[in-house]
């Protein structure tokens, strides 16, 4: 009898156990998973370099009247010139028309261009010459969308380009544009201007 009560008390026991650890197992709580994006998949912000950045566009300009110009490069800024300016600049045989060289030769004009051979820097002058009507119609145009550049006894306007930097000489009957990828400034500009204006202003 004994070993019989023994025996039914170990069922029991083991009986107790299973329910208790079956009930635990089945009210446990199942562990969340946390979906929430962390820093490292968050999307980061736009920076400055990611954003987009306006290009400025060329003025637009009403019909102008023009003389038509007849000179060469070399008429607009000497070899003998440009080597006491800066022995290494020459003349840029892969000029391309910029902004202000294509304005000039839809006005009759002409556009040049030199580089730096050193540091490959480059640099170009157009020339355009207006009839008196059309000269008051342009300093409005540049009036409008540049900023005076401050240069004495000229009327002369800077302003930045989708190419660089511009700056744009008006006297007499004559519309410079002086340009470069490398002009941040007129402050830039300004020992060139004496190459150009001592001959045409």
């Amino acid at each position: 009898m004994l070993m019989v009560s023994i025996g039914r008390r170990a069922v029991m026991t083991v009986a107790v156990l299973l329910v208790v650890v079956g009930g635990a197992t089945a009210c446990a709580p199942e562990e969340s998973i946390d979906t929430r994006p962390t820093s490292s998949t968050r999307p980061a912000p736009p920076t400055s370099s990611t954003l987009p950045t306006a290009v400025p566009s060329p003025p637009q300009l009403p019909e102008l009247s023009f003389v038509p110009l007849t000179i060469s490069c070399d008429e607009v800024i000497t070899p003998a010139e440009i080597y006491e300016f800066n022995p290494n600049v020459s003349g840029d045989v892969a000029h391309a028309a910029t902004e202000g060289g294509s304005r000039a030769l839809r006005y009759g004009g002409v556009t040049c261009g030199w580089l730096n051979q050193t540091s490959r820097e480059r640099f170009a002058v157009s020339i355009v010459q207006l009839e008196p009507g059309s000269i008051g119609l342009a300093r409005d145009v540049l009036t409008a969308t540049s900023r005076q550049a401050g240069l004495p006894g000229l009327d002369s306007f800077f302003r930045s380009t989708a190419s660089g930097g511009q700056l744009d000489l008006l006297s007499g009957s004559y519309w410079i544009t002086i340009e470069s990828a490398d002009f941040l400034s007129p402050a830039d500009v300004h020992p060139l201007v004496p190459l150009v204006t001592d001959r045409f202003f």
